[in-house]
């Protein structure tokens, strides 16, 4: 119903797997679950040039689900295992981060699609992200 509101999740390649980067609710209740922090705490962390944070979003914004069920709304199909994502370069972090963050921005809702009034939070939010893959 509302998926015309959404771009096409981008592809990045971890690890020699290409991955959907994908910021929607079930992402979000993942994160939450794993990390014990609700979403609020959970955003600015990831975006704070923290190592610890970009892992976190790595893994968050990468993640594969079973089919929707009431009984387990977010089941994991597939994600990138922690531990692999912590033997890599800190480069290649860095990179992957940025990659995630503008995959984070595509998921968005367009402009157009947001009531007047809630624009301006939403070109804020986006320019901040873009600030932080330059």
């Amino acid at each position: 119903m509302f998926s015309n509101l959404y771009q096409k999740p981008i592809k990045i390649n971890i690890l020699g797997q290409e991955r959907e980067v994908k910021f929607d609710g079930r992402n979000i209740a993942a994160a939450e679950d794993k990390f014990g922090k609700n979403l609020t705490d959970l955003l600015p962390f990831w975006f704070s040039n923290s190592h610890t944070g970009r892992i976190q979003m790595i893994w968050a914004t990468t993640l594969e689900f079973e089919p929707y069920t009431d009984e387990q709304p977010w089941k994991i199909k597939s994600e990138v295992p922690m531990e692999d994502l912590w033997k890599m370069q800190i480069g290649d972090i860095i990179e992957l981060g940025k990659q995630c963050t503008n995959g984070i921005i595509k998921s968005l809702p367009q402009e157009e699609d947001v009531k007047k009034e809630e624009r301006g939070v939403l070109k804020t939010i986006i320019r901040t992200l873009e600030n932080l893959t330059k």
